[in-house]
């Protein structure tokens, strides 16, 4: 969290240092003017509810370290609080149990002035998470960072376009952290419960178009083939399709799919790419 750390670890070889989560963007800044070696900085993921990870509860209630990669994430649970002294009143709310976690980091506009500052690499948290979180996340990050360096304007628009693109992914409530300065109770969930996802990872693309305009996917949740689906890739930025037609292995054609990594033939009206992947439209829902 300083550049006297950071230089520290540079002069014991180290060819890159990672800033810690409460760096601000100023300090970050700073730290970069003066390190003699490369800096990381995070830019989304989870934010713990201690300074630099120092929490022990998940230690305490469950003897998982949370230092050590074991985090049982005690903080997310939800309480019942009462008075020190024994008594039996609830200082909490009976009905919204207490918590105490922090809202997930979300640094997308923040990453033109990272980049200005001169952070070499920018840290998403992958830890845990699905190959459909990671796509959705990384691939908007990365859209932003070859907008930056291409020079394209950056209007509110498209940072906007950014923002729903995220909200895709199965995500906590998120915030700036400490990246905008130090965070208030806007920051934390201590009644807060929601879960905020918009849209649920329904097919992988296998191949290609074959001769006859057949495409294999493999279906990960479960989908009803007439529905409106959203299909997005390496390649491919996020476009609305509809499936035309759809054949199961026995050459039947099902009006559901619900049968998890089921490999199955379509055809559609749109982008194709191996690796591509369907995702339906989903309502936002509050736990």
């Amino acid at each position: 969290v300083n550049s006297s750390t950071v230089n520290f670890w540079a002069r014991q070889g180290m060819d890159r240092v990672v800033l810690g989560r409460e760096c601000t963007m100023e300090e970050i800044r700073q730290i970069c003017q003066r390190a003699q070696t490369e800096t990381e900085a995070f830019i989304h993921g989870g934010m713990c509810v201690s300074y630099s990870g120092r929490c022990v509860l998940s230690n305490h209630l469950t003897n998982r370290d949370a230092n050590r990669g074991g985090c049982a994430q005690s903080c997310r649970w939800k309480y019942h609080v009462f008075p020190f002294d024994g008594s039996d009143v609830q200082l909490s709310d009976p009905n919204k149990p207490f918590s105490m976690s922090s809202k997930d980091l979300r640094g997308i506009r923040q990453i033109p002035a990272m980049i200005e500052a001169g952070v070499a690499s920018l840290k998403i948290e992958g830890r845990m998470k699905s190959a459909y979180y990671l796509a959705t996340v990384v691939s908007t990050y990365r859209r932003l960072i070859d907008a930056v360096e291409s020079g394209q304007e950056l209007t509110e628009s498209f940072f906007h376009q950014l923002e729903k693109e995220l909200d895709k992914a199965e995500n906590r409530p998120t915030g700036p952290g400490f990246l905008e300065g130090l965070p208030g109770a806007e920051m934390q969930l201590y009644r807060e419960h929601a879960e905020l996802v918009t849209q649920e990872f329904t097919a992988l693309v296998l191949s290609e178009r074959d001769e006859n305009g057949w495409i294999q996917i493999q279906i990960r949740n479960r989908l009803d083939p007439s529905q409106e689906l959203e299909i997005f890739g390496p390649d491919i930025l996020p476009q609305i399709i509809r499936l035309e037609e759809v054949m199961d292995e026995d050459g039947q054609k099902p009006l559901i799919l619900n049968r998890p990594m089921q490999v199955v033939k379509a055809r559609w009206d749109g982008p194709v790419q191996t690796g591509a992947m369907i995702r339906k439209t989903m309502k936002k829902q509050a736990v």
